[in-house]
């Protein structure tokens, strides 16, 4: 898929409509330097990418808790939050790029003081697509 605009400069310019300040993603390494696959295990659809972006989150479309995603697929993604969850719960994620993203997802794990991981569910095609090329922006 082409895009018209590199994401990653419309990334940079939509934190002016985002609630979010510009210092909400901080690694947009070029090809090859603050990018690596995590490596995935049996269980694992999606490669995942390491990233930074902060989010904010919620157990409702409100979002009121913060959270840095440190990793995301097309399937999931990891955030780091102190926040508890539990395995199985339904949260949202308020993800602001060149248009603000709602995404539900469902607890898969729950690591205390760390994190948790995330299953996303109920991807609209345009959620797809986004997602993708988020991905694709950081180079692989």
């Amino acid at each position: 898929m082409r895009l018209l605009f590199p994401l990653r400069a419309l990334l940079v310019s939509s934190f002016i409509r985002c609630a979010r300040p510009p210092a909400a993603v901080h690694s947009f390494g070029r090809r090859g330097s603050n990018v690596s696959e995590i490596p995935t295990g049996e269980k694992r659809r999606h490669p995942r990418i390491i990233v930074s972006i902060n989010v904010d989150w919620g157990f409702t479309t409100d979002c009121e808790q913060h959270a840095r995603l440190t990793s995301i697929s097309a399937g999931g993604c990891f955030m780091q939050t102190p926040d508890e969850v539990r395995p199985d719960e339904q949260i949202f994620i308020r993800l602001c790029l060149p248009e603000t993203h709602l995404l539900r997802g469902e607890v898969r794990y729950h690591m205390p003081a760390v994190g948790f991981g995330l299953k996303f569910i109920g991807l609209t095609i345009e959620d797809q697509l986004m997602l993708e090329a988020l991905i694709a922006s950081y180079g692989k």
